[in-house]
């Protein structure tokens, strides 16, 4: 069984527009846009109405993490989470130059009647900047260490769990990845997740076998049995990831056991934006669905 690193990420956005252009405007590019198939609406996204999309990525660079934007509905709109202290807290970024592409980020976007990104700034030197969107997700925006053309490059999502070795459980087991722990968190971690001094707080780095740059990161404040909030299929901000296999019948037999449940699928999708393959469903430990695809 051969799982990929995290090779995309759900965004729901309430108009797509503005998120485009600030990530066209900070170097990425769109792989594929349009709307959904009544087909993939259903079997992906449990809807009659069919969504539009936009899948962005660098298209100079293998393999790279791509982002999906999808259009959200007034409902879902309605339903942007806050106060949850568990849950997606947003992508971050390698750039060449952090101040400019929050600049670019918050011009953007800020160029429509939406809520105005909130810009965090850096915390301290060597933290990253970070821009606040209106669906509430994070841009974690980190300068590279070596000279780079690279405008942005999309490397990692971010997540805060209650239950950070069922996490790192589900990653190994079910994905293949290798989990390295840490003790420590940045300090805008800290700052974002609201810690009181002196709090317990650890992070586990999920990667994919083989070293892609793709990761998913997972900050723990004080492990607590309270379940993670359950984030819907489409909603505001990053709700669903995908990572592919070359054999879904294997991955999906490890579901169980790895702390994870099937919600669907695997079923036949055939779409002009996200291509075809099959897709199975799987709701994971930390309250994200995973879209498992095996394309050939």
């Amino acid at each position: 069984m051969a799982v990929t690193a995290l090779r995309e990420v759900t965004l729901g956005v309430r108009a797509i527009e503005p998120r485009r252009a600030a990530y066209e405007a900070c170097g990425l590019s769109v792989i594929a846009a349009g709307s959904f198939t009544p087909m993939t609406a259903s079997r992906l996204f449990d809807t009659h109405v069919s969504p539009t999309c936009v899948v962005l990525g660098r298209a100079d660079t293998a393999q790279s993490l791509r982002i999906r934007l999808v259009s959200l509905t007034e409902l879902q709109w309605r339903a942007l989470r806050s106060g949850s202290e568990s849950g997606p807290l947003g992508i971050e970024f390698g750039t060449n130059d952090a101040a400019q592409a929050s600049r670019a980020l918050c011009a953007a976007e800020g160029s429509v009647q939406v809520e105005t990104p909130i810009s965090i700034g850096q915390e301290a030197a060597g933290d990253p900047t970070l821009v606040r969107s209106a669906e509430g997700d994070l841009a974690t925006l980190t300068n590279l260490e070596s000279p780079s053309s690279v405008k942005l490059l999309p490397t990692a999502v971010h997540l805060a769990v209650h239950n950070l070795a069922a996490c790192v459980h589900f990653m190994a087991d079910l994905l293949d990845h290798d989990c390295a722990r840490h003790d420590r968190a940045a300090p805008w971690m800290s700052n974002v997740l609201g810690a009181e001094a002196g709090a317990s707080i650890r992070v586990a780095v999920a990667t994919a076998k083989g070293g892609n740059t793709s990761a998913c990161s997972f900050v723990e404040i004080e492990p607590s049995p309270r379940p993670m909030v359950q984030i819907p299929g489409v909603a505001p901000g990053i709700c669903r990831l995908r990572f592919d296999t070359t054999d879904m019948d294997a991955t999906l037999s490890r579901v169980p056991g790895a702390g994870g449940s099937l919600v669907r699928g695997p079923a036949s999708i055939d779409d002009p934006v996200l291509g075809g393959g099959l897709v199975a469903m799987v709701r994971s430990p930390f309250g994200l669905l995973i879209e498992i695809w095996q394309t050939q």
